[in-house]
């Protein structure tokens, strides 16, 4: 199946309904991480929230005290992400 690049709005929603569930499995969300943007910019975002993700999964299984502190810590990245989305965002209606 061929899918479209998501838009930098599309990409903000994504974020922010992926943290709303705080971080459970979303099929949409590991499509998004999985496939490149042709826009290099809106890649980039892609890429950082690969990043982000795989340093707060990778210890999900096992004991982790700090677990709640590795949350928050990834939430504010992604909700930054988000503003810088935004922010791009509204730069193209102009």
């Amino acid at each position: 199946m061929l899918t479209r690049n998501k838009t930098a709005a599309e990409i903000t929603d994504l974020i922010e309904r992926f943290l709303a569930d705080r971080g459970a499995q979303n099929r949409e969300w590991y499509d998004f991480l999985d496939r490149s943007n042709q826009d290099p910019k809106l890649d980039f975002f892609r890429k950082q929230c690969g990043i982000i993700n795989s340093q707060f999964q990778s210890n999900k299984k096992s004991l982790d005290l700090d677990r709640d502190n590795r949350w928050q810590d990834a939430t504010n990245e992604l909700k930054e992400i988000a503003a810088q989305l935004r922010h791009l965002e509204m730069g193209a209606q102009k």
